[in-house]
């Protein structure tokens, strides 16, 4: 049996855009494609998608809105989204002087600009999914998923994958 995990429709949204990113490796697509299926049999709601599921003509708007949401959040990055290492990037910046201060302190701000713009993100791609989907339930369980044929401790571990990087 599974340790015991609480889900909420914020992880549906959350398991959703995973399956949208990019991943390392299959298992971790695999694995979220997974979960999500799971995760909507247990709040018994299916996602809108085209053309197999598509919204009403009254939330076609909204429902194109949530999935741009969604590639706007993804698309999310700061100067250093890329650098897996950054000791030397650092070292030659402290020894750059006032070159190297100013761009520390920008990129400060540049992150905290990018942790605000992902939290609004959040924020709206909630709204638009309680008014797309009214869910019934609020949360569900590990054990829920489970009683339907999903182990959620199956979840890869990023550490397992490093020379996949």
């Amino acid at each position: 049996m599974p340790k015991e995990r609480i889900y909420t429709t914020k992880d549906i949204i959350d398991t959703y855009i995973e399956t949208q990113r990019k991943h390392i490796h299959d298992d971790f697509t695999n694995y979220y494609t997974n979960l999500l299926v799971a995760l909507q049999k247990a709040f018994n709601i299916t996602l809108y998608s085209r053309p197999q599921n598509p919204p009403p003509a009254e939330k076609s708007g909204i429902s194109k809105l949530f999935a741009s949401t969604i590639d706007s959040l993804i698309a999310i990055r700061t100067p250093w989204s890329n650098f897996l290492e950054t000791s030397v990037i650092v070292m030659q910046l402290e020894k750059a002087g006032e070159v190297g201060t100013q761009v520390d302190r920008i990129s400060g701000l540049i992150d905290d600009m990018s942790e605000q713009n992902k939290k609004l993100h959040e924020e709206m791609l909630k709204v638009l999914f309680d008014y797309l989907y009214r869910p019934s339930k609020t949360t569900v369980t590990s054990q829920d998923l489970y009683a339907q044929g999903f182990d959620d401790a199956t979840e890869p571990d990023k550490n397992d994958y490093w020379d996949y990087y």
